[in-house]
């Protein structure tokens, strides 16, 4: 499997960081105050773990099965006696219950796995492994966490386990500020960073029963940058939602604002998000709707339609700006701006390898 050399890694990065950099200059024209490091965080974040899911998934396809049938099955295997209720399953994975009903339903087709009645709740049911997919887990577990030791492997084995402290500690305040009852006394960000640590161990040692060559520090990683994107992506959701948008919209409107012209194509729009052409499609029909954005006729090609920000859009997103930019500075503040710095570039790091084994199996 492809492995980038040192200085191709280390002008990738170099790279990454000049465009990433030059970006956040287009939105300090008009929005003076922004916070740069925490500006940069949750995108580094998000585009490091939605790439992992996207090399996962080119994996597990190999063997019949989304990336996302797969970790469900992995988060039944792991729990005790096989099985869990749907809502559990929507809790941990941070799905819709109506994804994941589908998603069930989907496993149930495949014989992977079967639905019991829950004898403590009548109306509930549970979620359980069939022998089809213990066997199946079994067979490829292996081969799969070989895979997630590749995706990292661009980070020494001292980087991995900087990244693994600086995320548990991320997830321990991010944990914080989501606690919906503040009247209840909470441990200290040490104490709940230790809570995280002590659970990524025992998920892991679940695993490395069946698998002995599990890769620890690789198998953590992946699932811990999954939990640090769900908690940061939760917080700027919410606020998000207060100006009207769902966060995955206003982060659409921020890419057209700092793009030439202020327009991108719909394939362009996928890739720079990570996101599927049939999701960005439902995304800008909504974003249209409400009035931020147009679609118009590709000069250069007339089968395809550029998305274009409405007047209405360049007026709204400079008004908003500054708290969007107060909001990420809040999110990441249980890191200090040292921690803040180091997380930085060990994501840059990690995105840029992460984009390197991307290309080289397109």
């Amino acid at each position: 499997m492809y492995q980038m050399a040192h200085d191709e890694l280390l002008q990738s990065v170099f790279e990454l960081q000049r465009k990433m950099n030059a970006n956040l200059d287009t939105y300090e024209t008009v929005s003076p105050g922004i916070h740069r490091t925490p500006a940069l965080l949750p995108i580094l974040i998000s585009r490091s773990h939605q790439l992992s899911i996207a090399l996962l998934n080119k994996h597990t396809l190999s063997y019949g099965l989304t990336h996302v049938k797969f970790s469900t099955l992995l988060l039944l295997f792991r729990t005790r006696d096989q099985q869990l209720t749907m809502t559990e399953i929507s809790q941990q994975k941070h799905v819709t219950r109506t994804n994941i009903t589908n998603l069930v339903d989907a496993l149930e087709k495949d014989q992977l796995v079967e639905r019991h009645k829950d004898p403590n709740d009548r109306r509930s049911a549970l979620i359980h492994l069939t022998a089809k997919g213990i066997d199946l887990i079994h067979q490829q577990l292996q081969a799969y966490w070989d895979r997630q030791q590749w995706m990292f492997d661009g980070l020494s084995g001292e980087e991995q386990e900087e990244l693994l402290t600086l995320l548990c500690h991320l997830i321990a305040a991010l944990q914080d500020k989501s606690a919906e009852d503040a009247s209840v006394e909470k441990l200290s960000l040490t104490e709940v960073a230790a809570q995280v640590k002590r659970m990524m161990d025992s998920i892991l040692d679940s695993y490395q029963t069946a698998t002995p060559g599990i890769h620890r520090s690789s198998a953590a990683l992946s699932i811990l940058l999954a939990r640090a994107y769900n908690l940061a992506i939760f917080q700027l959701n919410k606020h998000t939602m207060e100006m009207g948008l769902s966060h995955a919209k206003f982060s659409t409107l921020l890419l057209l604002f700092r793009s030439k012209g202020q327009n991108l194509s719909m394939t362009e729009i996928s890739q720079q998000k990570n996101v599927t052409k049939t999701n960005i499609t439902k995304l800008i029909d909504g974003l249209e709707q409400d009035g931020y954005v147009q679609r118009m006729k590709d000069p250069t090609d007339r089968r395809s339609s550029l998305v274009q920000l409405t007047d209405q859009a360049k007026t709204f997103i400079p008004s908003q700006l500054q708290d969007y930019w107060d909001k990420q500075k809040w999110v990441f503040d249980g890191l200090n701006e040292e921690e803040q710095e180091k997380l930085l570039q060990l994501l840059f790091k990690l995105l840029a390898n992460l984009q390197g084994k991307e290309k080289a199996e397109e």
